[in-house]
């Protein structure tokens, strides 16, 4: 039996010595991932900026002296949602200056920081639905225990989800789930 135990440990050694002289590794297609991933983290950092930024000299500038340090925070999605290739911008505020027994506000951007649409009483799920209509990608919200599809119109969303007639909402291929219900796993910004 030591015999044994004594054979073992020396496969074990033996199996474990780490000989690099044969191996060749190509990280080509691995730079370019973590390079495309720098791109990205850069490209996030430059929007939470742009909107932070956006938020306290403009659209919040006369509400700032009313909020408290943890209220002045929010939640980023950017995409594009009108095929124009260039991103809108998805704000979600989640804080309770921001949130009602109803739900939250939530802003929508466009590409050069104009507000498209200001929503009251968004709940999460949000799920944009990838067919357009009038142009732009639909917006699938939970408000008042129901989930509201919000179609773009007359150049903005409808801003009061709770007033769009419900539905029974069936996951369509392509929906994409752009704030859960678990928002505290998702990455919150401070302005």
């Amino acid at each position: 039996m030591k015999y044994l135990n004594l054979l073992l440990i020396c496969l074990f050694l033996i199996s474990c010595k780490n000989d690099t002289s044969s191996t060749v590794v190509d990280d080509t297609e691995n730079n370019e991932l973590q390079s495309d991933t720098a791109n990205d983290e850069t490209q996030q950092d430059d929007n939470v900026a742009q909107v932070a930024d956006f938020l306290k000299t403009d659209f919040l500038k006369d509400e700032l002296s009313y909020m408290t340090e943890n209220d002045r925070q929010f939640q980023l999605v950017t995409m594009d949602l009108n095929g124009d290739d260039q991103d809108e911008y998805f704000v979600y505020f989640n804080s309770p200056y921001f949130c009602g027994s109803g739900g939250c506000t939530a802003v929508l951007l466009d590409s050069d920081m104009k507000v498209l649409t200001r929503f009251t009483v968004v709940q999460t799920p949000v799920i944009i639905r990838q067919e357009a209509v009038n142009g732009y990608l639909p917006i699938i919200v939970y408000s008042d225990n129901s989930y509201r599809q919000l179609t773009y119109a007359d150049g903005t969303y409808p801003t009061n989800p709770s007033m769009i007639e419900s539905f029974e909402y069936e996951k369509q291929e392509g929906d994409q789930v752009i704030f859960d219900n678990d928002l505290q796993s998702k990455a919150t910004y401070p302005f």
